[in-house]
């Protein structure tokens, strides 16, 4: 019941620490339109997302085969029923694939900040670790060349 009845939430993220989601967590939100969810999510609880009404766009960080692994419990329809957009670490363009021009938003992106890390960085985070920073171009460039 974390943010059960919170009308005033229109947006949430999930960060990638988070495994399982709780039931009624979002319950009863009916101002939700948009969730983001990291692969690390593998349960969502029965009534999670119930009568999120306004819920129309679920950004999950993995592939649709790793979505339909998620466990997710009766009662989640507004989240069953909402576009999923699959979302790949490292692709800043959102085209699908990682490649040189999402390595040139990055460093774009990096020299703009006024410090050497971006909160909340969406799709500019390719390591998973919720900021952007140098670490995501060295990795951006490793899965550029083939190496892990």
């Amino acid at each position: 019941y974390a943010f059960y009845c919170c009308g005033s939430l229109i947006s949430v993220t999930i960060p990638n620490s988070v495994t399982s989601i709780g039931g009624s967590a979002f319950g009863e939100c009916y101002s939700l339109t948009t969730v983001t969810i990291h692969n690390s999510v593998t349960n969502i609880d029965k009534f999670a997302f119930h009568n999120c009404s306004e819920l129309t766009d679920v950004y999950f960080y993995g592939t649709e085969e790793q979505w339909n692994t998620v466990i997710i419990g009766d009662f989640n329809t507004p989240l069953t029923n909402a576009n999923i957009h699959f979302m790949i670490y490292g692709d800043a363009d959102g085209n699908g694939v990682v490649n040189g021009t999402d390595l040139t938003i990055l460093i774009k992106e990096l020299f703009k900040l006024a410090s050497d890390e971006l909160l909340n960085p969406g799709p500019l985070d390719v390591n998973g670790d919720a900021v952007f920073n140098i670490l995501d171009l060295v990795k951006i460039k490793k899965l550029l060349l083939g190496l892990k």
